[in-house]
């Protein structure tokens, strides 16, 4: 169907930014091309949302030095929904609060989905691993990953934190690709303006919450000492 958007490929990308002098660019595109991209993007001075999976750890420091060297600014996000990056963190306290529990990651995507696991259930548990082992004061074994590839499914991430007496369960599920379109958005009013390498935890603002939260709790309990007295 025609929608009226201009469509260019790669070989003129340079004279599609040219022509159209974008704030931001959101790359989906492939690890090898998103490294080119973002060389392209920093030089040009335009803010980068990197929704782009399947860096290798080698290739995510390349991506990072390229933004650091040019001055350029960009918001790193494998899972780019707001909703998954907020399992990400509540997963993440559960972790440090519970510390000796079992971790288990499950994650389901749509059957054509190359990368498995998802770059999201890595990230997922790499904060995971960072918090049990803050707990536990050493490194532990890796945590598990279960993937499943199968019919149209969208984006599903389940992650289980397991004792011998109980399990607390905390998950997200995509209804609609509208919630990567709608986080790509949010994430781009975000880095319009800023020069570094950012996050969606730092989008959404999730440390100033903590501390919110934490002051308000402080607060409470004073007045109840105070009342006591």
């Amino acid at each position: 169907a025609d929608s009226s958007i201009p469509v260019y490929s790669s070989d003129h990308l340079e004279a599609c930014i040219f022509n159209t002098k974008p704030d931001v660019v959101i790359d989906f595109s492939k690890p090898f091309a998103a490294l080119q991209n973002a060389e392209l993007f920093c030089k040009m001075n335009i803010k980068i949302v990197m929704g782009t999976t399947g860096f290798t750890q080698s290739e995510e420091k390349v991506l990072f030095s390229i933004v650091s060297k040019n001055g350029g600014g960009m918001i790193y996000a494998p899972n780019i929904t707001r909703g998954v990056n907020a399992i990400i963190f509540l997963a993440e306290l559960a972790s440090r609060i519970m510390g000796n529990y079992d971790i288990e990651i499950v994650e389901m995507h749509h059957k054509s989905k190359r990368d498995s696991p998802s770059g999201t259930a890595l990230k997922i548990a790499d904060k995971l691993q960072g918090g049990r082992n803050v707990f536990l004061k050493s490194s532990t074994t890796d945590i598990p990953i279960s993937s499943i590839r199968a019919g149209g499914m969208i984006s599903s991430h389940k992650i289980m934190l397991v004792g011998e007496n109980d399990m607390i369960e905390v998950s997200h599920q995509s209804f609609s690709r509208d919630a990567f379109a709608e986080g790509a958005v949010y994430a781009a009013q975000f880095i319009h303006d800023k020069t570094g390498v950012y996050e969606m935890n730092d989008a959404q603002n999730f440390e100033n919450i903590i501390a919110d939260y934490l002051n308000c709790h402080s607060a409470n309990s004073s007045n109840e000492e105070v009342l006591a007295n």
